[in-house]
């Protein structure tokens, strides 16, 4: 297949333009006092969830680009660090309702990027065979 399919577009360009509003939307938090005694009352300490926002914006970045650009790890790395952040929220939020819209998001995402038509795009070119006249 040589062209993407819309839905690894969108999903691609949702998970960098959502990381990066993230960004900015979490530094404009930094100082809030309300929001950091809401982090206070999570389970794990305040410095580890903001290391691990860090890291979730930069993976998922990385990760919207590997689709893009048709790269299977992108695949294996979207379902595999949305199931370990699944388990770390778990672990952390206070509300685990507040997980269901993130996860009914994954389970959609996850299903358009194995379609038949997302398989073929992500699947390794096959080299032709040498035809000697």
């Amino acid at each position: 297949m040589k062209g993407r399919p819309t839905s690894v577009t969108i999903i691609g360009w949702y998970l960098v333009v959502v990381s990066l509003l993230s960004l900015m939307t979490g530094l404009l938090t930094l100082n809030n006092p309300l929001a950091q005694q809401m982090m206070q009352s999570n389970a794990l300490p305040v410095a580890f969830q903001y290391l691990f926002s860090a890291t979730a914006l930069f993976v998922l970045v990385i990760n919207g680009f590997l689709l893009l650009k048709g790269n299977n790890v992108g695949r294996w790395l979207y379902v595999g660090w949305h199931l370990f952040s699944f388990a770390v929220s778990l672990f952390n939020m206070p509300s685990k309702a507040m997980l269901v819209p993130g996860m009914v998001i994954f389970l959609v995402c996850t299903f358009f990027l194995y379609l038949p038509n997302a398989n073929a795009y992500f699947a390794k070119p096959t080299e032709e065979p040498v035809t000697h006249a």
